[in-house]
């Protein structure tokens, strides 16, 4: 197995490269540590494939840029940028100890937890957008959120800013016409056409789908492939909480508001759009918040339970079975042996009466013998001889299949 080449590395002269914590889009992200103060810092390195590309250089240099300027405390800081000796880009950020809210919600929230950091990311949407910024791919993967055990408490941070969108920065780092950027389960429908203009609006119709995800579970387009939810963006109209339960449904008309097609009927920010939801969610709070589509999925039962509930399962049915099978063997092999009854696949052959003289132990006469069996003499009795199976005249209105022996074989003397 390589070693990753990055690990011990000294970025910018004092931040070592410590250890691998996760995978970006176009980089990874490593803990290091500042080599004259000892704090830790989050080192996102560009990887090699993408540092080859100018404009992903652009793009990593923009969320540098625009993250460095926006000083907000729901906002990720960014200490510095810069290269390292082998030619790749990195920036350090503040080292953050939590989970994103992807993971979180998979958990699900309660309305106390949903209303704080709803309010939190409202705030800092709001406060970018003044500053001339738009995230242009908000989702839960995007929000990092610290907890506090003791209280049950969030701190909620917005990260990655490498597809924003700054009016001042933009010159000589333009989006390419017709491209589609952004994650289509959270997109704008002006965002999915390629076309038009993206604003501050597409951000709050990302910010409303992240609510109704946290509050109902579903998406505003809940497809199974991105090309699908793009055909829907553009064609259909979006879910509203309801269409997860009608426990949501007093929810529709503020997230109809929020997902309206056209930008401008949209609220004019997010706090005014979380201020007319918090009411709401205080009102029924004791409405179940669902968990999100994800983990409906996949963490209903967790996978090695349904493996063991499979196999419990196809052991008892397969137990069952085998008892069925042994009864019906049991029942089959009564029938054939039973000294009473003996099974024929042919019917019985023609029978008559016979009369013979009186023995010592009394009158025989009148005992049906079959045709082809004739009696014998003898004087002494003798062990039974086995019957030969010869096939008879079949009777062609007979239709039976059983015949009862005989009480005794008949001898004549």
């Amino acid at each position: 197995m390589t070693s990753d080449p990055f690990i011990g590395q000294t970025a910018g002269g004092v931040y070592l490269i410590e250890r691998h914590v996760a995978d970006g889009g176009i980089g990874r992200v490593y803990c290091g540590r500042h080599l004259r103060l000892g704090h830790q810092v989050a080192v996102k390195v560009l990887s090699a494939e993408h540092n080859a590309s100018l404009e992903a250089r652009h793009r990593f240099e923009r969320e540098a840029r625009i993250a460095a300027e926006l000083a907000h405390p729901h906002i990720v800081k960014v200490y510095d940028f810069d290269v390292l000796p082998d030619g790749n880009y990195f920036l350090t950020m503040e080292w953050l100890e939590g989970e994103t809210l992807e993971c979180l919600l998979r958990r699900g929230l309660n309305s106390a937890a949903i209303i704080d950091i709803l309010s939190q990311l409202a705030g800092a949407i709001d406060f970018a957008h003044a500053k001339g910024a738009i995230h242009r791919d908000l989702k839960p993967a995007n929000v990092f959120v610290i907890s506090d055990g003791l209280q049950g408490k969030y701190y909620a941070k917005i990260l990655d800013f490498g597809i924003a969108k700054m009016h001042q920065h933009t010159t000589g780092i333009t989006t390419q016409a017709d491209v589609i950027m952004g994650t289509p389960a959270y997109m704008a429908p002006e965002q999915a056409e390629g076309t038009r203009a993206i604003g501050p609006a597409a951000d709050r119709y990302a910010f409303a789908a992240i609510a109704m995800e946290m509050i109902a579970g579903i998406l505003p387009h809940s497809l199974n492939t991105p090309s699908r939810m793009l055909v829907s963006l553009l064609t259909g109209d979006a879910q509203l909480p309801s269409a997860s339960g009608t426990c949501y449904q007093h929810l529709d008309d503020v997230f109809r508001k929020a997902f309206a097609r056209h930008p401008a009927a949209r609220f004019p920010s997010c706090v005014a759009f979380v201020e007319q939801l918090i009411p709401l969610l205080v009102r029924h709070d004791e409405t179940p918040f669902a968990p999100t589509l994800q983990q409906r999925r996949l963490s209903v039962v967790p996978s090695w339970r349904r493996w063991f509930l499979l196999l419990i399962v196809a052991a008892v049915l397969g137990m069952a079975g085998t008892v069925g099978y042994m009864m019906s063997r049991a029942k089959v092999h009564t029938l054939t042996s039973s000294p009473h009854i003996e099974v024929r696949d042919k019917p019985v052959a023609q029978t008559k009466t016979v009369e013979g003289p009186d023995t010592a132990q009394g009158s025989l006469s009148g005992v049906a013998v079959p045709q082809s069996a004739p009696p014998t003499t003898t004087s002494t009795p003798r062990p039974k001889p086995p019957r030969p199976k010869k096939r008879a005249q079949e009777t062609p209105d007979k239709k039976t299949d059983l015949e009862l022996p005989m009480p005794e074989e008949v001898f004549v003397p």
